[in-house]
């Protein structure tokens, strides 16, 4: 009469895990459609507002890994069950807590990196100018934001300080004050008028 219980109840918990392994596959199949969808939708609306491509292929691609993740968190659930996953979830929280301390300042720049990405407040090619050094702006990275000066120096200025610092941006307005030097000869001024109006002609 034992046996024949244990057999039943080790048939019953088979059936049991058997439903919760077609979840866990259902759930897996549904997350990698979804994951696929949100991914796919990101890069339209980015693209629409043209924003930087390769920001464009960062963005969607964490926003793929979250719904995976997210998807692996449920089937875990499933096929493990509460107390397993909350061991699981308990190592990891520690670990990311600890990784995230430990990479702070990589971090920072790199969500200073999206916020220039997404805002552009200065493209490539543009004239800048922060914390002194002057600069046309050669590309902006997730990291970093490089500068080549006018005596062909590259500078590699973090974005967080960029993200924080006054930025002086002279490409933006197509128009610019400049100052010009004139030493007057001995010509007639009317001359020397003509002469000034045929020199600023070619600025």
């Amino acid at each position: 009469m034992q046996n024949a219980l244990q057999r039943v109840l080790s048939a019953a918990a088979a059936a049991h895990f058997g439903v919760r392994l077609i979840e866990a596959v259902l759930v897996a199949l549904a997350t990698l459609l979804i994951a696929s969808f949100v991914r796919a939708r990101l890069r339209r609306l980015l693209l629409r507002t043209r924003a930087d491509v390769g920001l464009t292929a960062l963005l969607d691609n964490i926003a793929f890994v979250a719904v995976i993740a997210f998807g692996v968190l449920i089937v875990a659930t499933l096929i493990l069950g509460t107390a397993s996953l909350t061991a699981l979830a308990a190592v990891a929280g520690a670990s990311g807590l600890a990784l995230s301390l430990a990479a702070q300042d990589i971090l920072r720049n790199f969500v200073a990196g999206v916020y220039l990405l997404l805002e552009r407040p200065f493209r490539i090619g543009d004239q800048v100018s922060v914390r002194g050094i002057d600069g046309t702006v050669e590309t902006i990275q997730v990291r970093t934001t490089v500068l080549k000066t006018a005596t062909g120096l590259q500078v590699m200025v973090p974005n967080a300080i960029v993200f924080t610092e006054v930025v002086t941006n002279r490409s933006a307005y197509n128009l610019q004050r400049g100052t010009i030097r004139v030493e007057v000869s001995g010509e007639p001024f009317e001359e020397i008028g003509q002469r000034l109006l045929d020199a600023l002609q070619t600025v």
